[in-house]
């Protein structure tokens, strides 16, 4: 018996058995990876802005509670240094005592969809930001009597 014989494995039975388990495992797992790409080029990939909104509520929910939580302002410094986003700006920002006058509805949509979360899940009232001298889009959250958080968010 000279010579190549490549199909030699198949004269067996179990050879035969083999060849087939491994040819059903290869279509299985084409079938697999051909359905997962369909569905993730068909289906919507992205955040819905609901979802959007409620993320970045909750960050900035995160944010103040780790904020308040600071005593020193050299602490307080290094904190808002580390939780800024590529997409925001967080200043602390003093207060006048009058500073308790609500946030206007002049802001964008994504804005006051923001501050509406905010009091409804977190119970964070957002402030005028006027009072700080801040811009309409901007997202004031009281820290203190006299200090407060402003995110000045760019969508």
């Amino acid at each position: 018996m000279s010579g190549f014989r490549p199909l030699a494995a198949f004269r067996t039975l179990t050879g035969q058995i083999t060849a087939l388990v491994m040819a059903a495992v290869l279509v299985g797992a084409a079938l697999a990876g051909g359905t997962l790409f369909v569905m993730s080029a068909t289906s919507r990939m992205g955040m819905t802005p609901e979802l959007k909104t409620a993320a970045e509520a909750a960050r900035i929910a995160t944010i103040t509670d780790g904020a308040r939580r600071l005593a020193s302002g050299r602490a307080l410094a290094a904190y808002l240094r580390n939780a800024q986003a590529p997409s925001e700006r967080i200043r602390l920002v003093g207060l006048p005592r009058s500073a308790l006058a609500v946030a206007p509805l002049s802001a964008s949509g994504y804005v006051r969809r923001l501050r509406a979360e905010l009091w409804s899940h977190w119970r964070l009232r957002a402030l005028d930001p006027a009072m700080a001298g801040m811009p309409a889009d901007a997202v004031i959250v009281p820290l203190t009597g006299t200090k407060a958080l402003s995110f000045v968010i760019s969508e």
